[in-house]
């Protein structure tokens, strides 16, 4: 939609137009979105003692983004999530397996991606991790089995061992937004 800012400004004058070397008139502009019209003329009957009046009388609009700029679905790009991978298992080798967070290429109970993790794999933190969280109470909260940021997103964890934090593979790719793990 275009944004419309309309104006209406009035002047009053103890002058008459002669005095002010005006002539009753409308001046009438146009120009691209913007219309205007300007008007001077003697103020009959007298009132207050004024003579004399301008009015300024206008309107200006301002084109919207392109529909693809809106950010309104079916009209713009989609940006492709990103997802964190996390460390889910170790291999015989003692290397880490790792894996994305990201809902969709994970294993579900009801037959999605066979060969993938499940949606709930437990991902094990160091009690650590929750500390730049702690940092900031007035940011984020910690409570009994939930991390959260006001009204804007919220993770349960479990957060009852002494030396570990625990979450859902898929939890993290769907609660948690990507650029919090780039901290």
């Amino acid at each position: 939609m275009y944004l419309s800012i309309q104006f209406d400004l009035k002047e009053y004058s103890t002058y008459t137009v002669d005095q002010l070397e005006l002539e009753n008139t409308d001046e009438d502009q146009r120009q691209d979105l913007t219309r205007w019209v300007l008007h001077h003329g003697s103020y009959q009957p007298k009132f207050k003692n004024n003579l004399s009046f301008s009015r300024l009388l206008g309107i200006h609009l301002i084109k919207p983004l392109p529909k693809e700029k809106s950010g309104l679905w079916g009209f713009s790009e989609e940006k492709e999530e990103q997802y964190a991978e996390f460390i889910i298992d170790v291999d015989e080798y003692g290397d880490a397996v790792t894996h994305t967070a990201n809902p969709d290429a994970l294993g579900n109970l009801f037959g999605a991606n066979p060969k993938a993790p499940q949606y709930l794999t437990p991902v094990h933190f160091r009690k650590e991790v929750l500390d730049k969280y702690y940092q900031q109470p007035g940011k984020y909260s910690i409570s009994d089995s939930a991390l959260g940021c006001g009204d804007l997103w919220v993770m349960y964890v479990d957060n009852h061992h002494t030396d570990k934090v625990c979450a859902w593979l898929g939890d993290l790719g769907r609660d948690m937004p990507y650029r919090l793990y780039r901290q």
